[in-house]
């Protein structure tokens, strides 16, 4: 009801002012398990991860699958409970980015795949995330462009 009544008047308010309003709708993603295929690792980074538990080596990599275009990430090494690896993808190398579900390290070493996403005609880079005395810290590998 409220909603409905602000809407209201901020419609009558751009009426009277001649002003328009446009709305653009979000850049919809649709993400699936990752199928059985010839994936190649497109893009990858293996950094060390630092916070309370000491220092430890992951690898995190874009892999595609160049029959169908789908992408998901793959976060593997010194994993550990609460790390959490997606893809994102946008139709622009600076963003804004559009995620698919975080997929969560549910025990120390554990491999991962996320679920994936098409990406011919868009950007796409995966991404870690990993808690850091009571923080997020978020990295994600280069993107990479699908122009087929």
């Amino acid at each position: 009801m409220v909603r409905q009544i602000l809407q209201m008047g901020i419609g009558v308010a751009l009426v009277a002012t001649g002003l328009t309003a446009t709305t653009h709708p979000a850049h919809a993603i649709t993400c699936d398990s990752a199928e059985v295929g010839w994936y190649y690792n497109i893009r990858s980074i293996s950094p060390t991860l630092v916070n309370e538990g000491g220092s430890r080596q992951v690898t995190l990599k874009l892999m595609n699958e160049r029959v169908s275009d789908w992408s998901h990430a793959r976060l593997g090494g010194q994993t550990r409970p609460g790390d959490k690896a997606w893809v994102e993808r946008s139709s622009s190398s600076s963003g804004p980015w559009t995620q698919c579900p975080k997929q969560d390290v549910t025990y120390s070493g554990q491999e991962i795949w996320t679920t994936e996403a098409n990406n011919v005609g868009y950007y796409m880079r995966a991404c870690l995330q990993y808690p850091v005395y009571g923080y997020w810290s978020t990295l994600c590998t280069d993107s990479y462009y699908d122009s087929d």
